[in-house]
């Protein structure tokens, strides 16, 4: 494992599972938040095993400090495109090494978060830039916004 990841670790995860909803949440790396009661799908619950890479703090940290003040509006436009069209804002609040998390304002204020994963675990530093620009391009296709060069 790189120095850039602190650990792997094996979870027990109990995932609430949708048939008809955004996401479909019986994948282990693809949840979305249906606490606001917007989605009526059928739900079921599944058992599952991952190994997540975890990243230092200090890493984590200061990708997140870099998304919500040099990239807030990369986070918005992500969030309207595979979360919530009508969100109001966003923030990156966390990210391991098989998604991101985002937490976003709805229309009416009302606060949530969605978990995206990344194309494919990832356990070194470089590649979560690299996946959240994968995720940014494909938010600007999917919305028809012309995305901006990426050095």
């Amino acid at each position: 494992m790189s120095s850039s990841a602190r650990r792997s670790t094996v979870l027990d995860v109990l995932a609430v599972c949708t048939v008809y909803g955004k996401y479909t949440t019986s994948s282990p790396t693809c949840r979305h938040d249906f606490t606001s009661g917007a989605s009526q799908a059928p739900f079921f619950i599944s058992r599952y095993r991952r190994t997540v890479t975890t990243f230092s703090a200090e890493i984590v940290s200061a990708v997140l400090a870099h998304m919500n003040s040099d990239h807030n509006g990369d986070n918005l436009l992500i969030v309207r495109a595979f979360a919530e069209s009508a969100a109001i804002s966003a923030a990156m609040v966390s990210l391991d090494g098989t998604e991101g998390t985002w937490q976003y304002s709805d229309g009416h204020g009302v606060e949530h978060h969605v978990s995206l994963p990344w194309g494919a675990p990832i356990s070194e530093r470089a590649e979560i830039r690299h996946e959240i620009v994968r995720l940014y391009d494909r938010a600007c296709e999917k919305l028809g916004v012309e995305a901006r060069p990426q050095n």
